[in-house]
């Protein structure tokens, strides 16, 4: 019974192996990313931080998104933890983890250290993974960055409107200042041409003052001359009409005093109205402005004024001394002309005339010392006056500077303030545009995948490849249960049958089955979808068939070195189909092999059942393995027939 079904058994083991052999292989790598947060992974905390630590927030951060088991440890166990194989890789944070996300805005450098004597591509994964864990924090440091900076930029137009409000009130103040400057040049321009008359009025009085000087003495010249005339009065008394001629003279003389010391008189008049009333518009001016009243040139200059004014308001007093005297010596002269006319009393007279010359003298002394005073204060005043004038002509000079330099302020001001709210209103629609600016920041460009071909899971990618080696080496271990039977108990599918036509038959009824039983189990056992099921199992098939032609055809006519070739050419095509890596990444060699691999085609034709279907693609695989299947078939049944045909003749 057992004999009976051991035939049987034998073709089922060799049909079932390739499925054995997929189903184990994409068993193990179906999912194996999504497992990956078994992966031990040790976080050593070294932050020296008494309160809101930020390294406990981003600890529990991760432990809570589960990329990786986290164990937070010490960092000694950390070490022993990675050389025992405890963990597959060590994150450690530094001291300066919360204070470098303060103010302070110093790096701070998390530490990843693998194991990558334990598993290389475990510490890949990791490293993937600690890569996204850098730019979540990297990220999310961004946010609180862009948006502490953006809380500081808000209240950039709010102190500019401030700064505006304060130029506003700048700007009032300087159009008050420019109407004052306005007001104080025309006041000086108003003093100035009352001052000119003034000074003109001075000036006039410091020359007939010279002129009045001079004629007082002479005068004080003749009386000398007078005196001495008096002195010889008496011993020429006799000489009445000398004495006569002597006495015109000094009526001449007495009258031109008289006229001249009028003109002096009025003019004196004249100057002290002028001065007075000079003084007092200066005086009242400078109370309407304070500010002159602390400037120590103008304070000098009044001083020297009120002086002067003082000097010129004592000169009638020294006038009508000096009126007085005049008087005196007219009444004198007159009394003198009288007795000189009364010659009966000449020598009396003369003795009387001698005595009021005397004292006339004397008068004329003291009078022409006052005159000498006044006109020394008169040319003080004229100085001081022109020092005055000059220093008035100074001010208004300024002054129109101040009003010219308090007009342009007032302009710029003005154009300050508008640019400043033209650039306020910019500021703020600028500062508008930043809303929402810490998101954007955080993230300012999306990746939105949008797949063509997409693999539900990580194996479904390796199917294709996995189930092209299976066949392959179904169809080799075909050949060795079945062609190179030992016992010689599968006659027609030995190597000696004698009909080979029925034989190729066969073996191809057997890859049939073959593909059909890997496929079902494997999309039973694994869970995949296909796009198309027709597709699915011919592609099966049709790679189970061209395969096994091409291994029999090996098998066939190179009997041993057949087995060998069968397996070298697995081996190439393993490496030159791109079923694990993009042919553009493998040496040129493998480029070179890679369009004439039968495996090529098996590979591309199983994704596109798996994935999405290109006709294109579909029609020009098929084509080529159908292409393959014909031509392996029709070489197989020719070279049997010669070999065939060759026994016989050597028969």
């Amino acid at each position: 019974m057992i004999k009976k079904y051991k035939k049987l058994i034998i073709i089922l083991g060799i049909i079932i192996l390739p499925v054995i052999y997929s189903f184990f292989y994409l068993k193990a790598f179906w999912n194996p990313y999504g497992n990956i947060d078994n992966l031990k992974v040790a976080l050593v905390n070294l932050d020296k931080c008494e309160s809101d630590c930020q390294s406990d927030k981003f600890i529990k951060k991760l432990q809570k998104e589960k990329t990786f088991t986290f164990e937070e440890v010490s960092l000694k166990k950390a070490k022993k933890g990675l050389i025992d194989k405890d963990y597959y890789a060590i994150i450690t944070l530094p001291e300066n983890f919360t204070s470098s996300l303060s103010d302070n805005k110093n790096q701070a450098i998390i530490t990843y250290s693998p194991n990558k004597k334990t598993n290389y591509l475990a510490s890949q994964i990791i490293g993937t993974g600690v890569s996204k864990i850098e730019n979540s924090l990297n990220t999310e440091v961004n946010e609180q960055i862009v948006k502490k900076l953006i809380n500081s930029i808000e209240v950039f137009p709010k102190e500019i409107a401030k700064l505006g409000s304060s130029l506003t009130l700048f700007q009032e103040g300087s159009q008050r200042l420019k109407s004052g400057t306005n007001d104080l040049y025309n006041g000086l321009n108003n003093l100035t041409v009352g001052y000119e008359k003034f000074h003109d009025g001075i000036a006039t009085l410091s020359s007939n003052g010279s002129k009045l000087l001079t004629a007082y003495k002479q005068f004080d010249g003749a009386l000398s001359e007078v005196e001495i005339g008096l002195t010889n009065l008496n011993d020429k008394a006799k000489e009445l009409n000398n004495l006569k001629s002597g006495i015109n003279d000094l009526n001449v003389a007495s009258q031109n005093f008289n006229n001249g010391f009028q003109q002096y008189n009025t003019l004196n008049m004249t100057v002290l109205g002028t001065t007075n009333e000079i003084y007092d518009k200066i005086i009242n001016y400078a109370n309407n402005h304070p500010a002159l009243m602390t400037d120590e040139e103008f304070i000098l200059i009044l001083d020297e004024l009120e002086n002067n004014k003082k000097q010129i308001n004592n000169l009638p007093n020294i006038s009508n001394n000096l009126l007085t005297s005049s008087n005196d010596f007219n009444n004198n002269f007159n009394q003198l002309n009288t007795e000189v006319l009364q010659l009966t009393e000449l020598i009396s007279a003369g003795n009387n005339l001698t005595s009021s010359l005397s004292l006339l003298k004397d008068n004329s002394s003291k009078i022409l010392n006052s005159f000498d005073k006044i006109n020394q204060g008169i040319l003080a005043l004229d100085d001081n006056s022109r020092k005055v004038y000059n220093g008035l002509n100074n001010s208004k000079s300024g002054a129109k500077a101040l009003d010219d330099g308090a007009e342009t302020l007032d302009d710029n001001l003005s154009i300050a303030k508008d640019t400043l709210q033209e650039k306020l209103s910019k500021t703020t629609d600028d500062v508008k545009k930043m809303d929402n600016l810490g998101e954007y920041a955080k993230e300012p460009f999306k990746i939105e995948e949008k797949d063509y071909g997409t693999y539900d899971e990580y194996g479904i990618f390796f199917a294709p490849y996995f189930m092209s080696l299976s066949l392959w080496v179904g169809g080799i271990m075909i050949m060795m249960g079945l062609y190179y039977d030992p016992d010689g108990r599968f006659k027609v599918l030995g190597r000696h049958s004698q009909n080979k036509i029925l034989r190729l038959i066969f073996y191809n009824i057997i890859a049939i089955i073959q593909a059909l039983i890997l496929g079902f189990l494997l999309k039973l056992c694994l869970g995949f979808s296909v796009t198309n099921h027709f597709l699915y199992y011919g592609s099966c098939i049709l790679i189970s068939m061209t395969f096994l032609v091409i291994i029999m055809f090996l098998f066939f006519n190179f009997k041993d070195v057949g087995r060998f070739l069968a397996l070298v050419f697995l081996i190439i095509q393993l490496t030159a189909c791109a079923g694990t890596f993009p042919i553009e990444t493998v040496p040129e060699f493998f480029k070179i092999i890679y369009p004439i691999m039968p495996m090529t085609y098996s590979v591309d034709l199983l994704r596109e059942s798996f994935v999405s279907i290109n006709s294109d693609f579909i029609f020009k695989d098929v084509i080529v393995l159908v292409f393959l299947l014909m031509i392996f078939i029709v070489l197989i049944i020719v070279t049997g027939y010669l070999k065939q045909k060759k026994e016989k003749m050597m028969a």
